[in-house]
């Protein structure tokens, strides 16, 4: 069996948190088509977007290997707020 990659290893870790979520009541995008996103967090590509309710959090997941997106580089702004999730993906191993 061959090593997992950096690539498989973070799309594991957003589908995992993204099932995490749902499980708590929340609708969940993986890799948001641009329609789906912000418009002003458009250009930042985030990796998932949860909602329920009138709540909405747009999240960047941080794995190692794989490159730490732009989203969290954006200054917080007025009533907008974000969420960067690390698993712990040592040994196949989660954080919580």
């Amino acid at each position: 069996m061959r090593p997992e990659s950096a690539n498989e290893r973070h799309r594991r870790a957003v589908e995992t948190l993204a099932a995490q979520y749902e499980k708590q009541g929340y609708s969940a995008i993986v890799a948001p088509p641009p329609e789906a996103t912000p418009e002003l967090l458009r250009p930042y590509d985030p990796d998932l977007i949860v909602t329920k309710g009138g709540e909405r959090w747009v999240i960047e997941v941080k794995t190692p290997g794989h490159a730490m997106g732009r989203l969290l580089e954006r200054p917080g702004e007025e009533g907008r707020r974000g969420r960067l999730a690390v698993p712990d993906c040592r040994h196949g191993r989660r954080r919580g």
